[in-house]
């Protein structure tokens, strides 16, 4: 027992239960977190400090009391719900770093000004681990009893993100209690659902409040067995309202996923590792992770880690009951592309145009993935396809309809959005496939078959419904249309009708031997071309009313409040408010004119594709090699299975193109700069003797710590993209690749973590050199001369460099504290691993001491 009589002085009677319980003798389950050194030792750590400052006095001048600084624009965001998270989130680096007047300042700011009783939706999980990561950690380290105060009403306001059952969902209002999800049908990811029980462990234990650890262990009694089955690896979104169930097939150690992985060893070790099963469900983990994800590249056999889009995937990259091989260099010839299902609405070639019409060559361009699962290709009446986010939001050259003018049905003919994103698919069904892109790369999942759990509370559905990333944009985000309906005003050339399939089921049984091969079986042609006829027709019919609905090319229409095109041509109003008709000579015509005929659905069903085989396809379709083609690929228009003439080499290229990029792909694997949190994670548990193999888990790390310090310095920048592709295959020259969409720089923290990591468990300086170097790049690109840091759009390009108008707050919390970490001595390190945890914030968190632990009821 122990008591401060400062501390009780301040408690109000309102608070006094939970002043005496935190300060005034009730002993709490954790002590006070000592540093055994703070402020700079040497040159490098003050260069660090130096830098911090020059981003803290930024935000302090600029925004203080928001969440954000954008330093570029000197403006502010309230990205989290306007808490100050950046005030929070970066109290316990300002008191390692021995910035005092700085750290009393912030601390008084929230003592007086912050209050968690705001009308906003914030995300659960960032919130708990930025603002109750922070505050718990300035607790802990202040003994100030106002700071517990705040962080257990904002865990209290958090609980009720659980209000519907045992799993979170996403988003909470802090007022309302009302909940919430960015993308509905998708539902909670696997790092929100688990990485929040280090913060609820030690509320309980700091309050004496038990529902805090309950909520959050609860989820891990339930995501525990799951782990085991499926090999310490699972799908990373999950639909929190029972009955439980996977939503997405997905696995990987990137975004949505990571730090549930990185919670399991920590749970362990701050209940003072006596909670076994964690550090079990650990070593499961690191099995897993080992066996399927761990590859490496070519030419340089760096080590890396990859992912995959069905967990199915998992089980076909080594052999039966071999744990650990996974041979890189074989991805090229095993890789499976999954069949695809491809619509080209085509409208008949009118012969009084058919000699001038021409359509731009770059109108097909990489298919774009839409929510709906599956994978396919959406076509523009003229056979080009919808480009990918990017490329189709800067140019109109895809002839893409405007938004409202995509048609997503199910088979019934209802609307998508209005069925459930989680049918599970009958066991003898073909699946129509969509091949997505995510950020402009392209990335065909397969379908893959449903896969329940009998006695589990999860049931997996098969596959997603929606997009794995929340950045990724759908074709109606990605449309750059004019109000009237025209994509090209350079050309004129009016848009034609997007079609969208989406969420099709087609239960049919194989009759003979003429079949086409599915991830989920073997079915015939006739009878795939025969179901999918009956429900295209449905789609194509609705695709028809809007087409009946819609202005023809001469009526430019507008609505509400818009106003009538300035255009003499089409329908027009005279003096007297008379309808008046005009050709494109201006001249009056006596009829409005005729609407556009519907055009016909001309379709490619594409059997899966293994290896190479997408190269020799892609062959086949660029040099129009019909006759070779019809062997292998099911063609239909208009119940005949010959392509209409016109028709040919657009829908020849179009597919040739997207084959091409799945060819040029083989072989090379996508990893996150997330997952660079890993050798990290590997080298903590081998220092804290949770690994299985020491030996070979802390060489395993090194490589991927490496490998992560590459994807900064082989930039020309030197600053790390957010994610890239590794080569495998044999005979490449380089194995670092870019990916669309994931050239910028955020100046994320996970490789520089790692990094001190590696030089605690090792005390190799080389670590210390490899961070040096990047702290050196972030110098040089990053800094911004009036205060603050940015992140970079491209690190690949030279010369001068497109800044991102934001400092995230994890700069702060995060990366400029590991490399004030990193530069310690060795044996004179600040932080006693034994005693701090890490939160995935970065936050310094206690071991709970088991013998102050009181009981939880």
């Amino acid at each position: 027992m122990w008591f401060n009589s400062a501390c009780c002085k301040s408690c109000s009677a309102i608070l006094f239960l939970l002043c005496l319980c935190s300060c005034c003798g009730a002993a709490p389950a954790v002590s006070r977190l000592d540093l055994r050194k703070i402020g700079a030792q040497n040159e490098r750590q003050r260069a660090i400090v130096k830098a911090f400052k020059h981003s803290w006095d930024a935000y302090r001048t600029h925004c203080w009391g928001q969440d954000e600084l954008l330093p570029v624009s000197k403006n502010c965001s309230s990205e989290f719900g306007g808490l100050g998270v950046q005030i929070v989130d970066a109290l316990d680096s300002l008191w390692l770093m021995g910035l005092e007047s700085e750290y009393r300042e912030a601390e008084a700011w929230i003592i007086q000004n912050l209050s968690f009783q705001r009308d906003v939706s914030v995300s659960a999980f960032e919130t708990t681990i930025r603002v109750v990561g922070g505050l718990l950690s300035a607790y802990f380290l202040s003994s100030s009893p106002e700071l517990l105060q705040k962080s257990v009403d904002l865990g209290h306001r958090l609980l009720r993100s659980w209000k519907e059952g045992p799993i979170p969902h996403e988003r909470v209002n802090l007022k309302t209690g009302q909940v919430s999800a960015s993308e509905p049908k998708l539902g909670s990811s696997l790092a929100e659902i688990g990485t929040v029980q280090l913060e609820m462990e030690l509320l309980s234990a700091a309050s004496g409040d038990a529902r805090f650890r309950y909520r959050a262990q609860h989820v891990m009694d339930l995501v525990g067995p799951l782990l085991t089955e499926r090999g310490g690896l699972l799908p990373i979104m999950m639909q929190p309202t029972p009955p439980l169930r996977w939503t997405n097939q997905r696995i990987t150690l990137g975004g949505r996923g990571d730090s549930f992985y990185e919670y399991l060893l920590k749970q362990w070790l701050v209940t003072n590792r006596t909670q076994t099963r964690y550090v079990e469900m650990y070593q499961t983990s690191v099995d897993g992770i080992r066996r399927a994800f761990v590859g490496h590249t070519s030419p340089s056999n760096f080590t890396f880690i990859r992912e995959v889009d069905s967990a199915s995937e998992v089980d076909a990259l080594v052999r039966a009951g071999d744990r650990w091989q996974w041979h890189s260099s074989e991805v090229a010839s095993s890789h499976v592309i999954p069949g695809m299902f491809m619509v080209f609405p085509v409208a008949d070639p009118d012969p009084s145009e058919a000699s001038h019409q021409a359509v731009p060559d770059n109108s097909a361009s990489s298919p774009t993935e839409i929510p709906g699962g599956g994978h396919g290709l959406e076509h523009s009446a003229d056979g080009a396809t919808s480009g990918n986010p990017k490329d189709t939001h800067e140019s109109c050259d895809a002839n893409y309809g405007a938004a409202d003018e995509m048609v997503e049905t199910r088979s019934d003919g209802t609307p998508a959005e209005s069925t459930s994103a989680d049918t599970t698919m009958p066991a003898e069904t073909s699946s129509i496939h969509q091949c997505g892109t995510e950020d402009g790369a392209t990335e065909c999942a397969p379908n893959s078959e449903p896969d329940s759990l009998p006695g589990n509370p999860l049931a997996s559905p098969g596959e997603s419904k929606e997009e794995e990333s929340r950045e990724a944009r759908s074709p109606q985000d990605a449309l750059s249309s004019s109000a009237d309906g025209t994509c090209n005003p350079d050309t004129g050339a009016e848009s034609a009708p997007g079609l969208e399939i989406a969420d099709i089921e087609i239960e049919i049984e194989a009759q003979n031997d003429e079949t086409v091969d599915s991830t989920a079986g073997s079915v015939t042609q006739s009878d795939l071309i025969q179901a999918i006829q009956m429900q295209l027709e449905q789609v194509m019919q609705t695709m028809r009313s809007r087409i009946a609905s819609r202005p023809t090319t001469d009526e430019q229409l507008t609505s509400g409040d818009e106003q009538h095109s300035t255009s003499p041509v089409g329908r027009q109003e005279n003096e007297n408010g008379a309808v008046s008709h005009r050709d494109s000579q201006n001249n009056p015509s006596a009829s409005p004119p005729s609407p556009k005929k519907a055009p016909t659905p001309a379709f490619v069903v594409m059997p899966s594709l293994v290896g190479n085989q997408s190269c020799a396809m892609k062959e086949l379709f660029l040099s129009q090699s019909w006759q070779e083609i019809h062997k292998r690929v099911v063609l239909q228009y208009n119940g005949s299975t010959q392509l209409p003439h016109h028709m040919r080499k657009k829908i020849g290229e179009t597919v040739g193109r997207h084959l091409e990029e799945q060819c040029n792909m083989l072989g090379k694997l996508k990893m996150d700069h997330l997952s660079c949190f890993l050798p990290g994670l590997l080298a903590l548990g081998v220092m804290t003797g949770a690994a299985n193999d020491s030996s070979i888990e802390i060489e395993l790390a090194a490589g991927l710590a490496e490998t992560c310090a590459r994807m900064w310095i082989d930039t020309p920048t030197g600053l790390a993209p957010e994610s890239v592709f590794w080569s495998t295959a044999p005979g490449e020259d380089k194995d670092m690749h870019q990916r669309a969409g994931s050239l910028y720089s955020a100046l994320r923290p996970e490789a520089v973590e790692s990094l001190w990591y590696l030089y605690v468990a090792t005390g190799d300086p080389k670590w210390q050199e490899l961070g040096w170097s990047i702290f050196e790049k972030i110098q040089l690109h990053a800094r911004v001369e009036s205060g603050g840091y940015s992140g970079i759009e491209n690190v690949f390009e030279t010369g001068e460099l497109q800044r991102r108008d934001r400092m995230e707050t994890f700069l702060l919390s995060e990366t400029f504290k590991y490399l004030f970490l990193l530069f310690a001595e060795w044996k004179d390190q600040p932080i006693d691993l034994t005693k701090i945890v890490m939160n995935t914030e970065g936050h310094l968190l206690p071991v709970v001491d088991p013998q102050l632990q009181r009981e939880f009821h």
